[in-house]
């Protein structure tokens, strides 16, 4: 009797012992399948950022494409201009100081020369002092007593 106690006992022992087991299995495959999901998700989560930020850059890289392309075109417009005043011939030969004087005394009335810095500037534009002491005249719109 005793021996058959002996064994009823370690067999209860056992079977504790292989639950136990069991239970420590069964909680490390669900802690696996968790990170396995968390692990998932987070890489669905990276891959949509990824595909939001290619999509910005798309946006961008189209965005600059057309700002490229008006810099291109107004860089063509002012090298256009600066050829244009390059290759007009001095206004008084020889002096090259006093071609620049006239040039720019005519940029400054808005007549002759307008075609660069007059037209972008208009009637003495912010060099109103220039042009009172250059030309000795008022600029449009003033009068000789308010110098």
């Amino acid at each position: 009797m005793q021996a058959l106690l002996m064994a009823l006992g370690l067999r209860v022992a056992g079977n504790a012992a292989l639950g136990w087991a069991w239970i420590g299995a069964r909680e490390k495959a669900a802690t696996s399948v968790l990170q396995r999901d968390d692990a998932r998700a987070a890489a669905s989560a990276c891959s949509d950022a990824t595909e939001d930020l290619r999509q910005l850059a798309d946006k961008r890289a189209a965005e600059a494409k057309k700002a490229q392309a008006a810099a291109r075109s107004m860089a063509l417009g002012h090298e256009a201009r600066a050829h244009t005043i390059l290759a007009t011939p001095a206004a008084v030969p020889g002096d090259a100081c006093a071609s620049a004087q006239a040039r720019i005394d005519g940029w400054l009335r808005g007549g002759q020369g307008n075609d660069a810095l007059g037209a972008s500037v208009g009637r003495c534009g912010p060099w109103r002092g220039a042009c009172r002491l250059r030309s000795g005249a008022a600029p449009a719109g003033e009068d000789a007593d308010s110098r």
